[in-house]
């Protein structure tokens, strides 16, 4: 069995895989772990190994991999962007400035893509991606997700707390500021996306946090992937510095 993890800014996701079968899936907020001094795996399970990514930051990453190896005594694989991994080749100059988690998002869509396309992590951030389909990664785009859009009419959030809904109703003209908020910020992020894919022929791949409200808003087909990061973990090819 393989403990899988993923380290996010907002929540840390985990997953006990063997084979091709998922055994469990957990989640634990970011800051739990922090203020616990831990992530709250369950020791019932005997792991061959870990395969973990973060994004957030060493400290997070040094306490969980030091709780791990305390623990469980296995050893902890970390996931690294390199120039090359496989067929897939990082469209920075310094691949270390791509986020480990966009990386692992192309490598798994590389697997299953049959000609080029676009990775959409809709998370705290969201961050598109444009991979050819010979795995020449182009580059691609960041920018805030919907949570943080809301929070940047601050004004207006605080008086309507606007922050605090989740759901917008459907229609093509809101008729309250509450639903024109939620409904403009989502639209942008939506409108981004189908410029992006109609530049020319591209199969999308979305996940992330607000990956469902995106796709009722996409008139593009689009492939959902609950796990994708985690997918990643264990591309061809991948990169990883040992514990």
């Amino acid at each position: 069995m393989i403990l899988e993890i993923d380290i996010g800014n907002t929540q840390v996701k985990w997953r006990i895989v063997t084979g091709s079968k998922i055994i469990f899936r957990g989640t634990q907020s970011s800051q739990n772990v922090l203020q616990q001094g831990r992530l709250d795996i369950n020791d019932q399970y005997l792991f061959s190994e870990v395969r973990l990514c973060c994004v957030a930051g060493s400290e997070l990453e040094r306490l969980v991999c030091g709780q791990l190896s305390a623990d469980f005594d296995i050893p902890i694989f970390i996931a690294r962007v390199s120039q090359v991994a496989g067929s897939v080749k990082c469209g920075y100059k310094n691949p270390m400035m791509l986020g480990i988690d966009r990386w692992l998002g192309i490598l798994a869509c590389y697997a299953s893509a049959s000609r080029d396309f676009v990775v959409v992590d809709a998370g705290t951030a969201m961050t598109i991606d444009v991979v050819r389909a010979n795995g020449l990664h182009l580059g691609g785009y960041i920018c805030p997700g919907q949570a943080l859009l809301r929070n940047s009419l601050d004004s207006v959030v605080q008086k309507l707390r606007v922050s605090a809904l989740q759901k917008c109703r459907e229609g093509s003209a809101p008729a309250s500021t509450e639903d024109a908020i939620l409904r403009g910020c989502l639209m942008s992020s939506v409108a981004l996306i189908e410029r992006i894919c109609g530049e020319e022929p591209r199969d999308l791949y979305i996940t992330g946090g607000d990956a469902m409200s995106l796709l009722r808003e996409l008139s593009l087909e689009a492939n959902f992937v609950e796990d994708l990061v985690l997918d990643g973990l264990s591309a061809r090819g991948l990169d990883f510095e040992v514990f």
